[in-house]
């Protein structure tokens, strides 16, 4: 299973381009690990098509906190170097907005159909085992 979940902060604002029909945004994310002197920031590149593409550019820019998950793609750069990219699958927004637009909230479970409740003044004692 390729599945990668992170949570960090966007580093640079957000592009929306057009490659043909779709659209698609680059975004480089900082996570941080470890502790005081032993704190460690690393960055990843993930890119995101189409509708939420245009959702992320419009709410997020620079700083904004995301929760991303994706796959990791590897690929060889013009240089020959072996480079990663995570291909978005669902996002979430976290902390405040940086931009002065409200976001959408997030999809809300719908509620389950009410189950009867049992009434044991009105129990059939013929079950068949």
């Amino acid at each position: 299973m390729n599945i990668v979940s992170l949570v960090g902060r966007l580093g640079k604002d957000v592009e929306l381009r057009s490659l043909g029909d779709n659209k698609v945004i680059s975004l480089s994310i900082a996570t941080t690990d470890g502790f005081g002197d032993n704190k460690k920031t690393n960055w990843h590149n993930v890119s995101f098509w189409n509708k939420q593409a245009e959702i992320i550019a419009k709410y997020c820019s620079k700083g904004s906190q995301l929760a991303i998950t994706g796959s990791i793609d590897y690929y060889k750069d013009k240089e020959g170097n072996y480079r990663t990219q995570i291909k978005g699958i669902s996002f979430e927004f976290i902390g405040r907005n940086n931009k002065d637009e409200q976001r959408p909230q997030p999809h809300q479970r719908q509620q389950q159909a009410s189950q009867p409740q049992f009434d044991a003044n009105n129990f059939d004692d013929d079950i068949p085992f």
